[in-house]
């Protein structure tokens, strides 16, 4: 859904008409709009106008002096995240997030290949993680299993990143066997020069 709220957070137009009043003055994403000169992002919640789960987007209209005119604000279904987890076609046992700044899920896709638009979950340590140029964390998921978190923010929505979770043991295993590689590489090198010294002693 799309429409415009009036300064103090009441509904002026939605493109999808409301069955009732519709007061949005304490919607985060209309607070934010307020104090950013940005799209401010609020949270995962049920729709006032909908009826359906959504998360709200709004960017306040200003005139010349700064001062608010109204407030543009958009709904999305997060349904359409879902072909991001098709896009990157991870392997099973991968785990994909969709979080707000606060390390709030937004959706999750774990095993299926889609996303599924869920509220609640948090990652500990993704606030640390997300504003981190190397941000990486350890995290134990649903089914168990430790994985490795790696998040990065997503181009347009300030306040939206995507985590990717990788399992500890596949990445330790790759690095074990990269390290096992390099030893017997090391290994066959030293015995070489060894053989060669001896031999061009002996010559």
């Amino acid at each position: 859904n799309l429409g415009i709220l009036t300064p103090v957070g009441r509904l002026r137009y939605s493109v999808v008409p409301p069955d009732k009043p519709v007061d949005m003055r304490d919607n985060s994403a209309f607070q934010g709009a307020l104090r950013s000169q940005d799209v401010a992002v609020g949270r995962y919640q049920l729709g006032q106008i909908v009826g359906r789960p959504v998360l709200i987007l709004a960017q306040a209209l200003r005139d010349s002096e700064g001062r608010v005119l109204g407030v543009l604000f958009a709904a999305l279904d997060l349904e359409w995240l879902d072909k991001l987890a098709l896009q990157a076609q991870l392997p099973p046992d991968f785990t994909l997030f969709i979080a707000d700044r606060d390390g709030r899920i937004l959706a999750r896709s774990q095993g299926s290949g889609h996303l599924i638009a869920e509220e609640g979950d948090r990652i500990p340590s993704f606030i640390q993680m997300a504003r981190s140029a190397q941000g990486l964390a350890r995290e134990v998921g649903r089914d168990g299993v430790p994985r490795l978190y790696a998040a990065a923010p997503m181009d347009g929505f300030p306040d939206l990143y995507v985590a990717a979770g990788l399992p500890e043991a596949r990445v330790v295993g790759v690095a074990n066997r990269a390290f096992s590689r390099a030893v017997i590489a090391l290994a066959v090198l030293t015995l070489l020069t060894v053989a060669s010294s001896i031999a061009a002693a002996d010559l």
